[in-house]
């Protein structure tokens, strides 16, 4: 039961941290300023508070928590729950019955904020495991049997820089590079297959963790 009373906790983290960082993306900051949004003062060299939220490690204070959902402009439940209004469906509703005709509520925006915050959560899940699925090119078993095939590695190549554009995730870009010098090294027999293996596990741990759904 206690292991059960932990797994839900961590997934609730989870969750409220995806629901954070669509927030934070979507308002176009990065995490040293969305942070100074958050608590009106510089937000320098505290990035990290902002990516333990986001990866799920812990959570921000009621306060903070309170000035997020008005940054998304969603109610604090939505955003610590997840759970909607019980008359969800008839909100969303009058949403299209009214939208660009007549003013909104307050319920009905949130509605409409609560919708397209889903939208970009299942972004962010389906480009990280595109991500994922790209950096499996360079998977030991199949590293094994590998013959060079230029195409084939420049798709890869193209495909993490998509979505690492995509996503404004420029952080990666530098581990990446790493990892694509330490491929040719391992091409050329410069390094060994442990070696190397070892820069793919630093690349995939460096993209943020994803529901497997």
């Amino acid at each position: 039961m206690a292991n059960d009373n932990q797994l839900n906790k961590e997934k609730q983290l989870k969750e409220l941290g995806e629901r954070i960082r669509a927030i934070r993306i979507r308002s176009g900051l990065t995490m040293e300023e969305f942070i100074k949004e958050i608590d009106g003062k510089d937000g320098k060299g505290r990035s990290g508070t902002v990516n333990n939220w986001e990866t799920g490690k812990n959570s921000p204070n009621k306060k903070r928590l309170k000035k997020i959902a008005e940054i998304g402009n969603i109610p604090v439940n939505y955003l610590t729950t997840g759970k909607k209004e019980d008359n969800d469906r008839e909100l969303k509703i009058s949403v299209i019955k009214k939208y660009g005709n007549s003013p909104l509520t307050e319920k009905e925006k949130s509605s409409l904020y609560e919708s397209s915050l889903e939208s970009d959560i299942e972004t962010m899940r389906d480009n990280n495991k595109n991500l994922l699925e790209a950096a499996d090119f360079f998977k030991r078993d199949k590293l094994e049997k590998f013959n060079y095939d230029e195409i084939t590695f420049s798709g890869a190549v193209s495909r993490f820089l998509a979505t690492i554009e995509h996503q404004k995730k420029n952080s990666l870009l530098l581990p990446f590079k790493d990892l694509i010098n330490k491929y040719i090294d391992y091409l050329d027999k410069k390094i060994t297959l442990s070696e190397f293996q070892k820069s793919v596990d630093y690349f995939k741990n460096s993209i943020p963790n994803i529901d497997e759904k």
